[in-house]
């Protein structure tokens, strides 16, 4: 074979190798498999991937799934912000002189997720602006259904979690995410510190729950379904009454949890 002929084909297998190389390192950066199908994690808001950890084993990749001890889950939807709480972070929702998890009986999973005895996987609730709809209303969910895990349970409403907002209306509850489907656990959480704040334009803090199962209904949120709140969660939004339904008002009035704010209570009967 003559050298010019080895030349040409030392010349082409080195630009062949080159292509399949960086059409393999496209793959993994795509998170694509072998057949084409997607690896990637869903956004709940776009659709687009959350980029997995990738590692080599034998060749080929295999995806490492985010974990929230090392990085804040997150998920919007309708106004709202929740963030899946684990041992790294509920110290920021936690005020550990006051409480801690295990007061509700929540508990850390191997992978350091705090869930509760459904285990449903807690998340803390804040504002989140982009998907906030043009009525001002927010819907407080409790079991976001199907997303990365299985469930979840609103542990929280954030400290801050709504301070100054001056598009809020409304704010009320609902048990899930999914019509015709069933929450796995009852309403059961804390109200932090300012959590409703300097918010000029908040009227309405609906202690109701918006039922999705069998005929789509309301219901009372009793009492017990908060552990506690801060008592400036209203501090400077003078406009904002907290509704509940007539046969749980009293139980509302006369709870030490509820003692700061006592005044704003009024009755509420809820249609459609």
């Amino acid at each position: 074979m003559s050298k010019k002929l080895l030349t040409i084909l030392s010349l082409w297998l080195t630009i062949a190798v080159t292509g399949a190389w960086a059409n393999a390192r496209a793959d993994l950066q795509s998170g694509r498999t072998e057949k084409g199908t997607s690896n990637a994690l869903l956004t709940a808001e776009s659709g687009e991937g959350v980029a997995d950890e990738l590692q080599m084993n034998q060749g080929k990749p295999q995806r490492m799934p985010q974990r929230a001890p090392k990085d804040d889950y997150v998920y919007k939807y309708k106004g709202v912000k929740y963030t899946y709480i684990t041992e790294n972070n509920y110290t920021r929702y936690f005020n550990t002189s006051v409480h801690k998890p295990s007061d509700y009986g929540w508990y850390t999973d191997k992978e350091g997720w705090y869930v509760n005895a459904e285990k449903a996987y807690i998340t803390a609730a804040s504002i989140d602006e982009e998907s906030l709809p043009g009525s001002g209303e927010v819907v407080l969910i409790n079991d976001l259904v199907g997303f990365f895990k299985d469930h979840t349970h609103l542990g929280c409403i954030a400290d801050h979690g709504f301070t100054g907002e001056s598009k809020v209306k409304r704010i009320y509850f609902q048990d899930c995410d999914a019509m015709s489907y069933k929450a796995n656990s009852g309403p059961y959480f804390f109200i932090g510190h300012l959590a409703f704040a300097n918010a000029p334009q908040l009227e309405k803090v609906d202690l109701m729950q918006y039922i999705t199962s069998d005929d789509n209904h309301w219901e009372p949120m009793p009492v017990s379904a908060v552990k506690r709140i801060w008592d400036n969660m209203l501090e400077g939004s003078p406009n904002a009454f907290i509704r509940v339904s007539s046969s749980t008002l009293n139980d509302y009035k006369n709870s030490s949890v509820w003692a700061a704010v006592k005044d704003r209570f009024i009755s509420y009967e809820p249609s459609g």
